[in-house]
């Protein structure tokens, strides 16, 4: 017999399986129980209303999205590529995964209240991911612009990219790493003007 921390996993697997295919408003606990294996006393046992599991479920999959990433960045060095790796597993995240693209035609009105709810979460954890290396690029330092109001900008412009998905992710990976290192690359002077 597994142990309950399998148990709840196996359960909230299944519930991504399950939003994947009915979305949110046409997701009843019985389609859970069938695609997680569980019986539905197990699955109530863990979870006694739908929206309880919907609010694990999304702690759930906010951990695993950061898991990915950091696991991706801890295994890069160089910081400017840490970034890099950042933007594209966030890209090919929200590329890849079938219930988050699915919500997006389902339940639209669910995705922006989520994003709003979550959107400050969001944004701190990726200043904890880029700030060691925001920090040092030459381009903040001497802007009036610092490392924390550019991640809320990033993070702004990463969500419009969930909402506006580019067919392509590995083109939406170049185009936002490209701007990236547009924006942190020291200033050029303007030039001079004709008289």
């Amino acid at each position: 017999m597994s142990n309950p921390a399998q148990t709840r996993k196996r359960i909230l697997d299944g519930a991504v399986r399950a939003v994947a295919r009915h979305g949110i408003s046409k997701l009843g606990m019985i389609d859970v129980s069938e695609l997680a294996g569980v019986s539905r006393g197990t699955l109530y046992r863990y979870f006694p209303t739908k929206d309880a599991l919907l609010i694990a479920l999304g702690r759930f999959e906010v951990a695993r999205f950061w898991e990915r990433v950091i696991h991706s960045v801890n295994e890069t060095s160089d910081g400017d590529e840490r970034v890099r790796v950042m933007l594209e597993q966030t890209i090919l995240h929200m590329h890849e995964h079938e219930a988050l693209r699915r919500l997006l035609n389902t339940d639209p009105a669910f995705v922006m209240v989520s994003l709003r709810s979550l959107f400050p979460t969001i944004r701190d954890e990726l200043h904890h991911v880029l700030a060691p290396y925001l920090e040092q690029a030459p381009a903040l330092a001497n802007s009036e612009v610092d490392a924390k109001q550019f991640t809320d900008w990033m993070t702004r412009f990463l969500i419009s990219m969930y909402l506006f998905e580019d067919p392509d992710p590995q083109k939406m990976v170049d185009g936002v790493t490209a701007m990236y290192r547009t924006l942190i690359s020291p200033q050029k002077s303007p030039p001079l003007s004709l008289l």
